[in-house]
């Protein structure tokens, strides 16, 4: 008999996790989609049975909330003060990391309940944030109500400066009480050892993500004498698409611009983006969901993909265009250079200014010295979804005690 899975995530439909879900279906008997946030519901294998028990959370009144959890606050807070070295900023962000713990602590008593009426005690639990119910999971993994647990780290849940606070909420101690933690690159991995005490360094494992096979097939042929290039990210500050206007704002040659994406942002970078000269297209596409953005891929020819975000982890955007053979320009952040090689694009530093930028990308439009099935199969090798998510599930397997 195969084993149960109950999977957590901030909120359901997932992009991501949409990619991985199929195979835990097919590697575990149910499993059980517990989402935080319920947007809408996508077509799931029959075994995948999705529950809203969360309710949102008011934090006007927090006393009532510390009073009703406070031996957990307690205990977690008094930790991070003297056992996470880290002590100067959750002094400074008291009330700040109080609300994050208040948050998490609220979803101990329904996932508790849950877990007793469906006798799931001895199911696998694995959260796909390492900061959203994972204080919950630790807690009950402390007081044995579950026997395994496990989390994920992408980016914002992973690296300190992501934060307003300077700091994941609790790292340490998330990983502390879960059985392992998997980062999705290898620089998040070196990153979570480096940041954790003595000894619990080796719950840390990697784990890529992936991509459907998109790998094969007729590549679409270049049509026209422009140039097309292609961002997909949310329109955030994080993202500075304000800096690759300025990088186009600098270019002579005849480019055609493709954005997909929304965000708060999108009406001010529009308006930014109708200053650029004549030889400069843009089109704006707004969210599309993924099988949109790959039916962009196969119908049109891509020069470049570009990236100029602060910071990323290792995003599942660039997979998506390498797997159609798309080089990639981008900053030098976190797991990117893991996915952007000398063989699949080129890397640019983060402070670099747009004029430097603007010579790199020219230089490689100009020169298209990239082989596009190299690419693809430097995709193929490294992000297949099939391969990678399949691997992952049976390792949390292996991990928990079951056979593969």
């Amino acid at each position: 008999m195969k084993p149960v899975l109950v999977l957590l995530t901030l909120q359901y439909p997932d992009p991501l996790l949409d990619k991985e879900i199929n195979r835990l279906a097919e590697e575990f008997e149910t499993v059980y989609l517990l989402p935080g946030k319920t947007l809408a519901f996508n077509a799931l294998p029959a075994n995948v049975k999705v529950f809203s028990i969360f309710n949102p959370v008011e934090l006007k009144k927090p006393w009532r909330l510390l009073i009703r959890h406070f031996p957990m606050i307690a205990r977690v807070y008094w930790w991070a003060l003297f056992q996470s070295g880290q002590r100067t900023y959750y002094i400074r962000y008291i009330k700040s990391f109080l609300g994050h713990l208040l948050l998490e602590a609220e979803k101990i008593a329904p996932l508790d309940a849950f877990i007793r009426e469906r006798g799931l005690q001895h199911a696998l639990f694995y959260d796909y944030w390492l900061v959203d119910a994972t204080l919950a999971l630790a807690e009950l993994r402390r007081k044995k109500v579950i026997r395994f647990a496990v989390a994920r780290a992408h980016g914002f849940d992973l690296y300190h400066e992501r934060q307003f606070e300077q700091r994941v909420s609790y790292q340490a101690y998330r990983v502390k009480y879960l059985d392992s933690v998997f980062t999705i690159s290898q620089h998040g991995f070196n990153y979570l050892v480096g940041q954790l005490p003595p000894g619990l360094a080796n719950k840390v494992r990697l784990s890529y993500l992936g991509i459907p096979d998109s790998f094969g097939g007729i590549l679409p042929q270049k049509n026209g004498d422009h140039f097309t290039i292609v961002s997909c990210s949310d329109l955030i500050p994080l993202k500075r698409i304000e800096l690759l206007i300025e990088t186009l704002r600098c270019s002579r040659l005849n480019i055609c611009w493709i954005h997909v994406g929304d965000g708060p942002l999108r009406s001010s970078l529009e308006a930014m983006s109708r200053t650029l000269p004549e030889n400069i297209s843009v089109d704006f596409k707004g969210k599309r969901d993924n099988a949109q953005v790959l039916g962009l891929y196969h119908a049109t020819f891509v020069d470049l993909f570009v990236s100029l975000s602060e910071t990323e982890g290792l995003p599942v955007s660039m997979m998506e265009a390498a797997s159609f053979g798309i080089p990639i320009l981008s900053c030098d952040v976190n797991g990117v250079p893991e996915i952007v090689t000398s063989q699949t694009g080129i890397l640019v530093d983060k402070e670099a200014k747009p004029g430097v930028i603007c010579a790199v990308l020219e230089k490689t439009l100009l020169h298209q010295t990239f082989d596009r099935e190299s690419i693809r199969r430097f995709c193929q090798q490294k992000f297949n979804a099939d391969r990678n998510f399949t691997l992952f599930a049976k390792q949390i397997k292996l991990l928990a005690g079951y056979d593969a």
